[in-house]
């Protein structure tokens, strides 16, 4: 927007030249013809704005007191005692005014139902900042210079606003997604479920089924088992009528050949009857000798069994009987090695326990000369500081000195001290980066806590000797179960 500021003379002061009070302003203006100056060329209206340098006053900054709030002092006069006049009212500068009506006029004009409406809203205040900047040419540097930051961070934040609609655009489109799969997850859980619950019903009712099935067999097996008792007792019976009837058919047959033999003796007149008598006799005594023969021989080897099967298992038991030899002499020389490490441990416990003491008693008995080099793992720095500390030091000085770094390294690692890092020289157990927490465990808790290690090591080993000397006990005793049953089996046999 371009202004045509007329020109005065001013007294030479630019101070009061700028305090032109409005009465002089306007006065000046009157008669003259003020240039037209048309805004926007894009706009459907156009405005015209009045411009002169004769009436662009500093309202309100030529009048303090307008508008602004007084700070009176607590010892000065109180406002209806004070000796100012009042002020009177003064209205707003024409360029003022002017800008404020086309700045809504154009506001009015807008279409805010269409594109971006704050882009179109902060078109006319571009609009009337130009304006500004081309009526004040002192100050159109500066105004240009913070129009261009502004509209630099507009840019900026559009940029912003853009990236972050597509961001947003993404997490929509990944929320979709997301809510898609977790339907579909859903709908096939629910279709999983219910073939879960279809299938728990045909589990059900084939348990259902098996159990009547189990009670049906469990019937069947009851009848079976009283068909087989009483099938079984009629077989006993049978066997006795056998027993009965073949002792009859003995019978029998000793009294058919005692007639055949009477009848011969008959037949035969001239056969002494003496000589008959005791033949009969003799006959008699050899066949009933031979009936109780034959009767011991059924009733003693009636369950024997056969050679063959005999001697398979009489070499099975051979077998067995060489292999629980052998376990029970491995078992001996276990129990014997287990004596002796029992022994040999009870010793050695001893021992350590006896040196343990010894050591105790030296440790507050003796006073040896300490290490000095020892303390280089404790000051901080290592033993290269350590060194260049202790050179041409006595003990006495060393002792200070090493009071001296450990009382800062405890202040410094109080709760905490720096680990040793993960090299191959430190111990896999020592291995450590960072900051470790400082147990401030004594000497005491050391020794106890070493105490209870090696009493449940202790424990932990009797306990397994133990494990498996039962497991071999159970063994053999399986072995020779297993024996003597066999042994009983061909007994019976």
């Amino acid at each position: 927007m371009e202004a045509r500021p007329s020109v005065f003379v001013g007294s030479g002061n630019p101070e009061a030249d700028k305090r032109v009070s409005f009465h002089q302003s306007s006065h000046s203006i009157i008669g003259k013809n003020l240039p037209v100056v048309k805004i926007s060329s894009q706009k459907k209206q156009k405005y015209v704005v009045h411009s002169s340098s004769s009436h662009l006053s500093t309202w309100p900054a030529y009048e303090p007191g307008q508008g602004i709030l007084q700070n009176r002092k607590p010892c000065s006069l109180p406002g209806w005692q004070s000796t100012s006049k009042p002020l009177m009212p003064i209205s707003k500068p024409r360029y003022l005014e002017e800008l404020e009506t086309y700045l809504r006029a154009e506001l009015q004009a807008l279409d805010l139902t269409k594109g971006k409406v704050q882009e179109l809203k902060l078109q006319p205040y571009r609009e009337v900042f130009e304006c500004f900047m081309e009526e004040f040419k002192t100050y159109k540097p500066l105004l240009a210079s913070i129009k261009r930051e502004y509209e630099s961070t507009i840019a900026h934040l559009q940029e912003k606003i853009c990236t972050l609609e597509s961001v947003n655009g993404v997490l929509v489109t990944a929320s979709d997604q997301c809510t898609q799969q977790i339907l579909a997850f859903q709908q096939q859980e629910k279709i999983e479920i219910a073939k879960l619950k279809e299938e728990r019903l045909y589990l059900l009712k084939l348990i259902d089924k098996m159990k009547e099935e189990k009670c049906s067999l469990e019937t069947q097996v009851a009848k079976l088992r009283k068909t087989v008792a009483e099938e079984y007792l009629r077989y006993l019976n049978e066997c006795d009528a056998r027993k009965l009837l073949l002792l009859d058919l003995n019978e029998m047959y000793r009294q058919k050949e005692e007639m055949r033999l009477t009848m011969e003796q008959e037949d035969v007149l001239e056969e002494d009857t003496v000589k008959l008598k005791v033949a009969l006799r003799v006959a008699r005594q050899d066949l009933t000798k031979a009936q109780v023969d034959l009767n011991t021989m059924q009733a003693n080897y009636g369950d024997v069994v056969p050679r063959r099967d005999f001697e398979l298992q009489e070499q099975k038991y051979n077998d067995l009987a060489h292999k629980l030899s052998t376990l029970q002499k491995d078992f001996d020389d276990l129990h014997d090695e287990y004596e002796i490490m029992l022994n040999i441990h009870k010793q050695v416990a001893d021992d350590r326990d006896r040196y343990f003491n010894d050591l105790i008693n030296v440790q507050r008995t003796s006073t040896p000369r300490p290490d000095w080099n020892k303390c280089g793992g404790v000051v901080l720095g290592g033993n290269e500081r350590w060194s260049s500390l202790s050179v041409g030091k006595t003990s006495d000085q060393l002792v200070d000195v090493l009071l001296e770094e450990i009382g800062g390294g405890l202040l410094r690692e109080r709760d905490t001290f720096i680990g040793r890092g993960r090299s191959e020289k430190i111990p896999p157990y020592l291995r450590c980066d960072g900051l470790v927490r400082n147990k401030k465990l004594t000497k005491k808790d050391v020794v106890a806590l070493l105490r209870e290690i090696w009493r449940e090591k202790i424990i932990s080993d009797q306990q397994a000797s133990f494990r498996k000397n039962m497991e071999m006990l159970q063994l053999l005793t399986g072995l020779t179960a297993s024996m003597k049953t066999s042994s009983s089996f061909g007994q019976m046999k």
